[in-house]
């Protein structure tokens, strides 16, 4: 995260403060998380997913044939759920490790995250 900060801040520096926050709203919800919680480990698919949607949706953004692609937040999205979802039925078959509802939830919740962020950094 910090070095994508760092980024931003290289190529539009009158934007990194639009980004540095909910970066470091991210840094933290995740630090009282992890301190509070019994269990932290659960919320680190929040971050993950939302780095994920984010790179999905600037891969699916690229221009081609000089046409923008449309609905990529929309492809983007069911794209990051998808991944989620298989991971999760994926942890169901090793041992030690469980399929949860809420673990989707918070996969899809990181994804709209990440889209939420790529859209503010375009506006």
């Amino acid at each position: 995260m910090l070095l994508l900060t760092i980024a931003v801040y290289k190529k539009k520096k009158g934007r990194v403060w639009f980004f540095l926050f909910p970066v470091c709203g991210i840094i933290l919800i995740s630090i009282l998380l992890y301190h509070y919680l019994p269990n932290p480990y659960e919320f680190t698919h929040f971050p993950e997913y939302a780095i994920l949607s984010f790179l999905m949706k600037k891969a699916l953004d690229e221009k081609r044939d000089g046409k923008r692609n449309r609905n990529s937040y929309v492809k983007s999205g069911v794209l990051t759920g998808v991944i989620g979802v298989g991971d999760e039925i994926y942890q169901h078959f090793l041992p030690g490790r469980f399929f949860t509802w809420y673990d989707v939830f918070l996969n899809f919740a990181g994804g709209i995250l990440g889209l939420t962020v790529y859209w503010g950094l375009k506006k």
